[in-house]
């Protein structure tokens, strides 16, 4: 997180102070996280790279209360039909 505190906001994203617990309050924030996450290539040069597992766990974390709230508030998008 040091390369996205306040001081650095490296890419313009300011992670520091966001509650990684409750994304669903900054969605595009950590929309972009996650985004940015699936990338192979998203730790700057020269700095270490979690491993591939690592990532996969933030972003499971990330998106479950996503997927949470569309199990009790499903949104099955149109539901009327095509009337004659």
């Amino acid at each position: 997180m040091d390369c996205h505190d306040a001081g650095s906001k490296k890419s313009d994203v300011v992670l520091e102070g966001l509650d990684a617990a409750n994304p669903v309050a900054k969605a595009e924030v950590w929309e972009r996280v996650v985004r940015q996450a699936r990338l192979p290539a998203d730790a700057p040069i020269g700095e270490p790279r979690p491993d591939n597992a690592a990532y996969d766990n933030v972003i499971a974390a990330l998106i479950a209360p996503w997927i949470a709230r569309r199990r009790r508030k499903p949104n099955p998008g149109r539901t009327d039909t095509f009337g004659d």
